[in-house]
């Protein structure tokens, strides 16, 4: 009886120390998932002001075009 006593007791021991081990993978893989969610955040932000930023110098080239048009067609219409 006590040989099957101490055999629950090592089968405890190790489901206990399994857990345990689970648990502190789960645990680090949260904080990795949890560390990458934020690096990753960090990025779209970085991103979201780069398109900002390269939306307002389209706008910028855009209107020089359109002054660059106007004056060369003032100038086709003075060579006339």
């Amino acid at each position: 009886m006590e040989q099957h006593e101490q055999q629950i007791q090592e089968l405890q021991s190790q489901l206990i120390e399994g857990i345990q081990i689970k648990y502190k993978q789960l645990k680090d893989d949260n904080i990795n998932t949890i560390m990458e969610s934020y690096r990753l955040k960090k990025e779209v932000v970085r991103l979201i002001k780069s398109k900002s930023q390269m939306l307002e110098e389209v706008n910028i080239l855009k209107e020089r075009i359109t002054e660059l048009e106007s004056i060369l067609q003032s100038f086709k219409l003075d060579q006339k």
